[in-house]
């Protein structure tokens, strides 16, 4: 009995794989299909999402835009951390080590600053630790900081703790973010906060001069130096800011949304009566 291998037995070069990109390409226009057909309401947390949403061709008539409530909305007060004259600034990254939320290209941008700028800067790093060679990184860059401290993972309870004498906070995302939850939580601690354009955390201010182009090492660092250089300008930050949401106020939304959906519905089905109440 002869023995074929299946380089022999069969042209390979004929054999069809699926590219990946069309694998997810297909995924969502079937996923678009779906939601366009049977969903009455599409609620986005953010306009950006909103927008691309709309992009991809779900219907515009049933998108709403409806922010997500914080617990710690309730405690807000927005103070305004501006720092002292002659004392370091203090900057807060706070979430993961991951490529997709900025972290490694705050990283190089933290690596390529110069002296001038960083002798003049506190660092607070508040993530799980999953990746030592970054923690190496940031041990070899150590000596151009004031101070750099890093707290390996954290809970809400630790928040005091960490947000202790943070003037600005960066969300440095790279893609998009429907509306990163880190940001909301610093901004309602009293912390201003720099932002990519990437996502729906740009929202959350008004004052876009805080706001830089997602990947752009060059625009981060013109807004980090001119921080250093004049910290009056944190001042700015808080003209006009989103009015952010309390989980009591965000629940009374939902509720308003599906009444006014069910009512719809039940004119539509012509029910006599439909009670939609908490």
């Amino acid at each position: 009995m002869a023995v074929t291998r299946p380089s022999e037995q069969t042209d390979r070069s004929a054999i069809y794989v699926p590219n990946i990109a069309e694998m997810y390409a297909y995924r969502r226009r079937s996923y678009v299909s779906v939601l366009n057909k049977y969903c009455h309401k599409i609620i986005a947390v953010s306009q950006r999402t909103e927008s691309l949403a709309k992009g991809f061709n779900i219907l515009g008539s049933k998108l709403s835009v409806m922010y997500i409530g914080t617990k710690q909305a309730g405690n807000n007060r927005l103070q305004k951390r501006i720092p002292q004259k002659g004392s370091a600034i203090t900057f807060l990254y706070m979430g993961l080590m991951r490529k997709d939320k900025g972290f490694y290209f705050l990283l190089d941008v933290l690596e390529s600053l110069p002296s001038s700028c960083t002798s003049k800067m506190r660092l607070v790093i508040a993530a799980p630790i999953t990746d030592n060679h970054a923690l190496q990184r940031l041990e070899k860059v150590a000596s151009k900081y004031s101070e750099i401290v890093f707290y390996d993972g954290y809970s809400h309870s630790d928040f005091p703790e960490i947000f202790k004498g943070v003037n600005v906070g960066v969300v440095p995302v790279l893609w998009e973010d429907n509306l990163p939850q880190v940001a909301i939580e610093m901004v309602t601690h009293g912390i201003p906060i720099i932002t990519s354009d990437a996502g729906g955390a740009s929202e959350l201010l008004t004052c876009k001069k805080f706001v830089f182009k997602a990947g752009s090492k060059a625009h981060i660092e013109k807004i980090i130096k001119g921080i250093v250089e004049q910290p009056s300008k944190l001042k700015s930050y808080w003209i006009e800011t989103l009015k952010l949401r309390t989980m009591s106020m965000h629940v009374s939304e939902l509720f308003e949304l599906y009444g006014t959906e069910m009512s719809n519905f039940a004119s539509d089905m012509h029910f006599e009566t439909l009670n939609f109440t908490r």
